[in-house]
Order: C-alpha cells, then structure tokens, then sequence
C-alpha cells in the first residue's frame, strides 16, 4: 500500500470527494455519505495509518481528480504551441517557431501565471487538479489559449500591426479569460434553451417557420465578421410571409437570447452570436492567421 494508492480511491473534487466504495471495503472502512473535502483527508490519514504508513498534513497531492482542468491546461498549451511551431518548421507558415517554443520551455510558469490572473484572491491555481475537466471547460480553455496565440502573432509581426489590432485582442483574451474563469470558479450564470415550446405558443403553432430557423441555427446562411468584433454574425433574410411571422411573433422572446429581429423593406432579418456560429465561420473560411517571424523570446511570454 502507498499514497497514491490511497489517493486515486479519495478523489477529490471541489469540496466534495469521490470515493472508490469497493476499496474502502477490501480495507474495512465503512464508505461514509457525501463526504466534504476535510472528512476526505481525514479518511486518507486514516487508511495510511491502517497500513503502517505515517499521516500527511496535507495529502491533497495524492487526491487529484481523474480528467481535470490543471491536466487539461497543460495539454491544451503544449499541443497547440507544438502545432505551430511544427508547421512553421516544416515552412506551412512563415516566422520563427523559437517564438512558440519559448513559451513551450516555460510552459508551467506561463500557465500558472496567465490562469493566476483569472482566479479570485482567494483560489489557488493549484485548485485546478480539483476540478472536472467538462466540455465547456475544455472549450473554455481551447477559445482562451487560441486567442493567447493570436497575440503571440501580432507581437511577432508588431511593426506592421496597428495599436487597434493590439487592443482588440486583448479586449477578446479578456473576454475569453472571463469565460474560463467563470468555469473554473463555478461562477456560470446558466441561461435556459430556447423552448421549442414557447416558440410555437408564440406563433400560434407555426411549425413550418420553426423548421426554417432551426435550420438556420445548425447551418447559418451567411456569417460575416468584423475585425473590430471579437465574434461572426450570423445573419438571415426572409420574405417568405410564414417564416417572417415566426420571427416577428417572437421577437421579444429571442432577444432574451442575444438575436436581433428587424423588419425593413419587406425583408425580416434575423441577426445573431454564439460559439456554433463562430466555429462555423472558421471552418468555412479555413483561415490560418499565424505569423510568428521576428517574435523575440521576451515577446512570446
């Protein structure tokens, strides 16, 4: 028996801590209720000293979660800078991949600092081996690092970039890091669906302009950026009277979810944001917009 026996059966995860019931049986404990995180120290000390081992102070070490968001960021940095600095070695993109790797070759330090300056006072970076790796904190991740590369490039290349440049990029790492910290701190302010429900109760059951916008929602018509906008627009156009009817009957309904609904000139235009939208806009314009020539190692970081 060792520590991280022990731990990987104590798994801790914010205040809770999740327990491996059949090793607690094989070890003669009873498996308690709902354990907080100081019973679940206290249970690991318990096991050590069942088995001749001494208590630690703080095995919290030991107690990392499976899949968690510390682990995560790790990997997230380290791929997506290996990414570009491999494509700029193999010459698919133009600059020096010493700019990536020198965030790469301090790649602990980076992170603990950038993720430093998202947390509260009172959390601890270390608190991310605590906390689930879910989807939306690994999109979280992925949309704040992608934007912490942009700015890599723009400093790489700052002779020719303009100051708006600059600060409409840091405007987005500010908006993407509040995102992640919001998931990291459990601080999300989770917003209900649209109700298909309420959608049609507002139409008067107009089920064939619900089609059309929930086919507009999965496949955009057209999805425009720009620069100065952190994210795409997705916009559509309809003069097709029941289609139009479904928008305009809810309108105020929608704008509750960030769409815009405008009628002129006959035509009904709906208008909206969102993740989906601006992974639909990368794809379809597939654009690589890294260059990392000229970056100096001071810059990278």
């Amino acid at each position: 028996m060792d520590y991280k026996t022990i731990g990987e059966a104590l798994q801790v995860e914010r205040d809770r801590v999740h327990i491996d019931a059949s090793f607690l049986a094989e070890q003669g404990f009873d498996v308690p209720k709902d354990p907080t995180r100081d019973e679940g120290i206290a249970l690991f000390n318990e096991i050590a000293e069942a088995n001749g081992l001494d208590p630690l102070r703080d095995p919290l070490g030991f107690m990392a979660l499976d899949d968690n968001a510390y682990s995560y960021l790790q990997t997230a940095y380290k791929d997506k800078y290996e990414d570009v600095a491999e494509k700029i070695d193999a010459g698919l993109m133009r600059g020096g991949s010493y700019s990536m790797r020198a965030v790469l070759d301090k790649r602990p330090q980076v992170i603990r600092k950038d993720i430093g300056r998202l947390l509260p006072k009172d959390m601890k970076y270390s608190e991310c081996r605590f906390i689930k790796a879910t989807p939306e904190i690994k999109e979280a991740v992925d949309g704040f690092v992608d934007t912490r590369i942009k700015i890599t490039h723009a400093h790489s290349i700052r002779r020719s970039v303009e100051q708006d440049t600059f600060t409409r990029l840091q405007d987005e790492l500010k908006e993407k890091g509040q995102v992640l910290s919001d998931h990291l701190t459990g601080n999300v302010k989770v917003k209900n669906n649209l109700s298909t429900k309420t959608l049609l109760e507002n139409s008067q059951n107009n089920k064939a302009g619900l089609e059309v916008f929930a086919k507009e929602l999965k496949e955009p018509t057209t999805i425009e950026k720009d620069e100065k906008d952190a994210h795409a627009t997705a916009r559509f156009s309809t003069s097709d009277k029941t289609t139009a009817k479904f928008l305009l009957s809810n309108k105020n309904y929608l704008s509750e979810f960030g769409f815009k609904v405008e009628k002129k000139s006959g035509q009904v235009t709906t208008s909206w944001q969102s993740d989906h939208v601006d992974k639909c806009y990368a794809k379809q314009n597939d654009v690589v917009n890294l260059d990392l020539s000229d970056m100096d190692e001071s810059q990278a970081l």
